[in-house]
């Protein structure tokens, strides 16, 4: 590769536009977003989520739609974020995503503990089920240490 091919090339086809907003509305904050990718084909995508603080945690609900050279996407999500103490944080998650050629849901649930000193454990599972190639249930446990 020369130096050539990595400086930017400004005379492709190929473009980009996107843009995301949120607000808050009352006790909800509410983002929509619009992204759109050019080349040879055009892909598009828009989305829209509504947060809202319930029961010490915070409930986000989300939903998009792609439109994309092999046919449409359509994805919905939930997720809930708490604090069970100062120290410790539990996140459940759900997904769902539909496409020309799969369906598939994902549920994960995932907890962490500051150990102090940038220093946390964490504990995380995720189970993705459907008719997709990638199914199962993957577990993961460990720390991660911040400078």
């Amino acid at each position: 590769t020369s130096v050539t091919d990595n400086i930017g090339n400004t005379d492709t086809v190929a473009t980009a536009t996107g843009a995301t907003m949120s607000m808050p509305m009352g006790d909800l904050t509410v983002g929509l977003g619009y992204g759109s990718a050019t080349d040879t084909n055009t892909e598009t995508s828009v989305g829209a989520t509504v947060g809202y603080v319930a029961g010490g945690g915070t409930l986000t609900l989300g939903y998009g739609q792609s439109s994309l050279n092999g046919g449409d996407a359509t994805y919905m999500g939930a997720t809930y974020v708490m604090s069970l103490d100062a120290d410790t944080s539990l996140s459940l998650g759900y997904n769902s995503t539909k496409d020309a050629s799969n369906s598939n849901t994902a549920a994960e649930v995932a907890i962490s503990r500051s150990l102090g000193g940038g220093a946390s454990a964490f504990l995380d599972v995720k189970n993705v089920s459907g008719d997709g190639s990638n199914t199962g249930t993957a577990f993961a446990i460990g720390s991660s240490v911040a400078f």
